[in-house]
């Protein structure tokens, strides 16, 4: 799952009223480990993840080696939405829906999420009503 994080400015990213544009860009962190000449270490790069009132995320496929360089990309997409753009989704992929909402409920909510989690540890098919993970138990 990503971190969350928001750089705010003055202008229209400042502005946390939702009403429009109905879809919110900001910055994500994404730590991943790579292998160095002294063994294994957490890296940072940095993505831009959209949300729409209903609680569906986005995160664009281009990745930024420093927060600036993101922070940047994020704005110019903002500026776009308020614009009244659209967000071209060849450029983007669903990610997990906020935790709660309309949208994460209507995936499955806990028990989706409980399912994926199982099964990425154990394989597909494994999550059943007597695995220990298994929601109700």
């Amino acid at each position: 799952m990503i971190a969350n994080k928001t750089k705010w400015t003055t202008g229209k990213l400042a502005n946390p009223n939702w009403g429009r544009p109905t879809t919110h860009v900001f910055v994500s962190p994404n730590f991943y480990e790579v292998m160095g000449e002294d063994g294994p270490y957490t890296a940072k790069n940095y993505g831009a993840t959209a949300t729409n009132k209903r609680g569906n995320r986005w995160n664009h496929v281009a990745l930024f080696n420093t927060e600036d360089e993101a922070f940047d990309f994020v704005s110019k997409i903002d500026d776009h939405l308020w614009d009244g753009g659209e967000l071209n989704m060849e450029h983007w992929h669903r990610g997990d829906p906020v935790y709660g909402s309309d949208a994460y409920i209507a995936d499955g909510g806990d028990a989706a999420l409980a399912k994926a989690d199982v099964e990425a540890e154990y394989g597909p098919g494994s999550y059943r009503a007597d695995h220990p993970g298994y929601i109700g138990n």
